[in-house]
C-alpha cells in the first residue's frame, strides 16, 4: 500500500515477473471466514503510467492509451501474459507500505502499527455504522501481520528481488507459505 504516484502497480508488475501472482490493483477488500483473514481482488488489470514503459520490455513497443483527464497510461493483464489465473482470494502474509524515493536504493524496516493504523483508515470507504465495528475488527487483524515500511528508489525489478529475498529467504514471512509456487500480491 501507499500514496498515489508511489509505485505500487509498477513493482507489482515487477513481481509478476519475479513469480508472484497478481490478487488485484488499487483495491482489495478482507473479510474474515471462519477466523481466518483473506483477501479479495477486483478483476481488473494492472494500469502503469506512460513513464513505467522505461522499465518493462513489454511496454516500450505499445502506445499508451489516452484517458480523459488527458493521462496517458498503460493496461496490463500479467496473470494473463504468464498463463496464470486470476487468483480469486489470498491470504495476507504481510503489509508493506511504499515509499518511493528518486535515487536507487532499498531498505525495508519495521513499521509501528498504529501508523499502520492511520494510513488504512485514511483510505477506507465510509461504512453504515453497524458495519464499522466489523470494518474495526478485519483492521485489527490485518495489524497483527508484520508491518513493514519500504523506502526504495531505483529499477522495479531489482526491487522486487530485493523484496523476494526479505520475505522469502529469512523470516520476513512464514516460509512454509512463502515458498510455495504461487505468491500473491
Amino acid at each position: 500500500m501507499g500514496p498515489s504516484c508511489s509505485g505500487k502497480s509498477t513493482l507489482a508488475l515487477a513481481l509478476t515477473e519475479a513469480g508472484f501472482r497478481l490478487l488485484s490493483d488499487d483495491r482489495i477488500f478482507c473479510s474474515l471466514k471462519q477466523g481466518q483473514l483473506l483477501a479479495y481482488g477486483l478483476p481488473r488489470p494492472l494500469k502503469l503510467r506512460r513513464e513505467a514503459a522505461c522499465w518493462f520490455e513489454q511496454l516500450r513497443d505499445q502506445e499508451p492509451m489516452v484517458l480523459q483527464d488527458g493521462e496517458r497510461v498503460f493496461y496490463c493483464e500479467p496473470n494473463q501474459r504468464l498463463g496464470q489465473p486470476l487468483p480469486q482470494t489470498c491470504e495476507p502474509q504481510a503489509l508493506v507500505v511504499l515509499e518511493q524515493k528518486p535515487n536507487p536504493g532499498f531498505r525495508m524496516t519495521r513499521m509501528r502499527r498504529s501508523d499502520v493504523k492511520s494510513r488504512i483508515e485514511a483510505d477506507l470507504l465510509a461504512e453504515a455504522p453497524e458495519d464499522v465495528e466489523k470494518q474495526d475488527h478485519i483492521i485489527n487483524s490485518l495489524l497483527g501481520l508484520p508491518c513493514w515500511h519500504l523506502e526504495y528508489g531505483g529499477r522495479p525489478q531489482v526491487i522486487a528481488e530485493q523484496i523476494t529475498k526479505s520475505f522469502f529467504d529469512h523470516d520476513g514471512v512464514d516460509s512454509s507459505k512463502s515458498r510455495m509456487p504461487g505468491r500473491t500480491i
